[in-house]
Parts: C-alpha cells; structure tokens; sequence
C-alpha cells in the first residue's frame, strides 16, 4: 500500500468518526430536549393541582394520581411547593411525602457516604416540615464536608429546631469570615425561636467556648435586638479575644440599651483599634449625652477609622454632639481632630465646604 492510499483510508476513517460524533451530538441533544420538555409537562401539571389542593379546591388522591407520573419530579414540586410556605404550614404536604417513601430516601442518603446526595437531601428535608427528621440532621452536622454540615444546619433552622442552635455554634462557627458568616446568617433566620438557646450558650460556655462561637452568638443576638442578652454580652466586652469583644459592642449597638452605654466608654480604651471603632459606632447607636467626653477625647484617636466614627456619633447625637463637634473644630490642639470635625460637618452640610 502507498502513502496516497493510505492517506485516503485515514481520511475516509477520520471523515466517518466525525459524522459519528456528529450523528451522537445530534442524539443526545434531541434526548436532551424530549426531556426537558417532558419535566416541563410534569411541572406544568404537579405545581398547579398542589395549589389548588392547598386552596382546598383538590383530593389527596387526585394529587397522588398526578405526582406518580414521576417521582423524581414529584419530588421537586412538593419541595418547590413546600418552600413557598410559611415553615408552620409545610406539613399541610406530608401525606404526598408518605406514599412515595421520600423521607425515608432522603434518610438514607443523608446518613450515606456520597456527599453530593447528603447535601440535596439534608436540603430537601428541611422543606418537609416533619420535626421526626431532626435527629438525622443533628448527626449530619458532624460530618467532615463543611458544605454538608452546612446544608443540614440550613435543614434544621427551615425546620425551627432551637435544640440545634448551640451543635450549629459547635460544627459550623469555627475560624474564618465565611463559615462564621454563614453560621451567622444560619441561626439568624430562626428569627426570635432563637433567643433563648443562644442565650442558655453564653451562660452555660463563657469559659470555655471557642471565640469564634461566642462571636457568632453574640453576633445574632445583637441582629435579633434581643435586649434580654444585653447583660451577658455586656460581660464579653472585658474578652480576652478582641473579635469577641468586637462583636459584643456591635450586638449591643443594634440593641441600643442604656445598659451597655458605662461598658461600652470603657472601650473606647481599647489596645485593638477596630475594637475602639465599634464601641464609638455603637455609642453613636444608642444615643446617650453621658458619652460625649468620651467620643470627644476619641477625636484625637490615632486611627482614622475612629476618629471617624466617633465624629459620626457625636453628630448623630444630635445638638450637644454637634456643639462639642464645633469646639472641636476652631479650640482643640490636635489637628487630627479638628480636621476629622470639620469634615463630618461638611459633609453634613452644617458648614460650608
């Protein structure tokens, strides 16, 4: 055989793989859109008779008759469906989840060993309402994926099982911004449920928590506005950790007791200068005149981002603030602070520019 003919079969080879390739493309794409346009159908069914159900105009058994043309489908509208709902009302839905063994399937692969599943079914369970799959949650929150740690928190706050808030502090607010910031926003979205177990944490682990955890408490319990944790936050202003006491002054600004106003002074002394910047802000929140020496000695700060702050808070403080702002700004020795007044004057538009 010569090159030329050679060259030809392998041409001719070359030439019937790529329509074959072509040819399977073309297959699977088909196949592709047959499907999606068959769970269109289903979804287009399912979602529409769950809502009439749920307006009382449907049987469970003509639900039924719909859901069993695909369970897979069926399973996503009832989730779909369930997260539309108010968490009180999700078991309205069970008796879908019951013929079809759902729950039992999502058991079962939340307690398995493939972490894909576990996510997508730790996040479908919390969806059912049924606080029976609390258990199996709690023991997901101990897995060694974070992300499934995290679906099963997110399972357990949809379900509003307060007995998780303090194994939620102990899996998921460990250190670093985004797992405490997921924690955070976690617990948070139990609403006020969430008080009192946050509340039983600080007083029972003060001494041996891990910072991390008492940040996150403290950090919901301020976001909540709970005035009832003011005096056990207040008590975490004199943490060893300054993210701790960071947070601490944050919460009890967005709590905005008169409580916390002494506590909060003493602060502004602080070795941490991020810590001195929330105790100003959260002074500026709470609105008392009895801070005001205080904010003005902080004019003189050496960062800027409290000089800042507390020139905020005597404005916010309104006439007297304002007056110890002017003072400031024509008498006092320092430049820093004189500079730092005239420009939250300024920008108040209280003097000119």
């Amino acid at each position: 055989m010569n090159l030329i003919t050679f060259i030809m079969y392998v041409t001719v080879a070359l030439t019937l793989v790529v329509f074959a390739l072509m040819a399977g493309v073309v297959v699977l794409n088909t196949v592709s859109e047959q499907r999606i346009a068959v769970n269109n159908f289903l979804r287009s069914r399912m979602l529409p008779i769950l809502q009439q159900y749920l307006a009382g105009r449907e049987s469970v058994e003509a639900v039924l008759h719909e859901l069993k043309r695909d369970r897979e489908m069926a399973l996503e509208c009832l989730v779909e469906t369930a997260s539309g709902l108010p968490a009180s009302e999700r078991l309205r839905l069970h008796p879908f989840f019951e013929p079809f063994k759902f729950e039992e399937k999502l058991l079962d692969e939340v307690r398995g060993r493939n972490w894909v599943k576990c996510i997508h079914a730790a996040t479908r369970l919390g969806f059912t309402g049924n606080r029976e799959n609390v258990p199996a949650l709690l023991q997901a929150l101990s897995d060694d994926m974070l992300d499934v740690r995290l679906a099963a928190a997110r399972a357990l706050a949809q379900l509003g099982a307060t007995e998780a808030v303090a194994p939620i502090l102990h899996f998921l607010a460990i250190p670093g911004t985004l797992p405490q910031q997921n924690t955070t926003e976690i617990i948070y979205g139990m609403g006020q449920v969430a008080i009192d177990p946050l509340l039983a944490f600080l007083r029972g682990n003060k001494g041996n928590a891990e910072a991390s955890e008492l940040g996150v408490a403290v950090r919901v319990l301020g976001l909540l506005k709970a005035n009832e944790a003011a005096p056990e936050i207040v008590t975490l202003l004199n943490h060893p950790d300054s993210e701790v006491r960071l947070n601490s002054a944050r919460a009890l600004g967005l709590i905005g007791t008169q409580r916390a106003v002494v506590a909060l002074c003493q602060r502004v002394s602080d070795a941490v200068w991020e810590v001195r910047s929330s105790a100003v802000q959260a002074l500026g929140r709470i609105k008392d005149a009895m801070s005001i020496p205080i904010l003005t000695r902080a004019l003189g700060d050496q960062a800027w981002w409290v000089r800042f702050n507390a020139a905020q808070a005597l404005f916010e403080l309104g006439g007297a603030g304002i007056d110890a702002l002017k003072n400031t700004m024509t008498i006092h020795p320092d430049a820093f602070a004189r500079d730092i007044s005239r420009q939250i004057m300024e920008e108040h538009g209280v003097i000119a520019t």
